[in-house]
């Protein structure tokens, strides 16, 4: 059973329970991105007059497992009606480290840093630009191997993922406890188990997608325009006729 309540200018309103449903629901979570929440609500609900854009807060909490899948705040939200005449809202929300950009960087010159010391540095200037709800401590971080390297004037999401994630390897991993909410970098976020994985059983579904519009089959590589005797742009560019057998082109078999 899941639970999912809203909150709005400090007042709590469940929104799905026992009681009350709303009609769908469907949390996303990954690695190293910002996890999302997304749902539809009737106007019966408690909660449907309460959603503000950048305002309200949700969190989904897992009855049977003891823990929050969810905690974030409404992104953006729309209504409809259908052909019954149904008055719906759909409700996207992202979670807490969405915060992480309301904020951008000041330039700092390419230094060595710990990872904490650049954590502790990003988290420092976040907190100042950003309101208090919005702050964040540093937590845990699994490693002390240096990197040098600047900030450039980026969103303070971009520089944790750019600046250290990309620099020593881990997760990104939202703690919220009573004090606040904390960023660790852990090496790897969850366990690993010997779980056969079978269609109907434990898995719900499972779909493939393929976007055709992104292959290449056939690719002309083109270099800078060649010059005529007057030392003039042309519109003949260098190509690799010289060393492909006379083709200007690669295939892709």
């Amino acid at each position: 059973m899941y639970v999912v309540d809203l909150k709005l200018n400090k007042h709590n309103y469940p929104i799905h329970n026992e009681k009350i449903k709303l009609i769908n629901g469907t949390v996303k979570q990954g690695i190293n991105v910002i996890d999302s929440f997304s749902f539809t609500i009737t106007p019966n609900n408690i909660g449907f007059n309460n959603i503000r854009d950048f305002k309200t807060l949700i969190s989904v909490y897992n009855e049977k497992r003891k823990r929050y899948e969810f905690q974030g705040r409404v992104l953006y939200s729309g209504d409809s009606m259908n052909s019954d005449g149904l008055i719906i809202k759909s409700v996207v929300c992202e979670s807490f480290l969405g915060y992480l950009q309301d904020s951008r960087q000041d330039y700092v010159y390419e230094r060595n840093w710990t990872p904490t010391e650049l954590l502790t540095t990003l988290l420092n200037v976040h907190n100042s630009l950003t309101e208090e709800e919005k702050h964040f401590k540093v937590g845990n971080v699994f490693t002390n191997e240096n990197i040098y390297i600047g900030i450039q004037r980026e969103s303070t999401w971009e520089c944790i993922n750019k600046k250290i994630i990309e620099k020593v390897g881990g997760e990104i991993q939202l703690r919220v406890e009573d004090d606040g909410m904390y960023i660790d970098i852990v090496k790897e976020r969850g366990v690993t188990r010997a779980t056969t994985i079978e269609l109907s059983k434990n898995m719900k579904a499972i779909t493939k997608d393929s976007d055709p519009s992104s292959y290449i089959t056939r690719l002309i590589p083109l270099g800078a325009k060649i010059k005529d005797e007057n030392g003039n742009d042309t519109e003949e560019r260098i190509d690799i006729k010289s060393v492909n057998g006379g083709k200007n082109y690669i295939d892709d078999e």
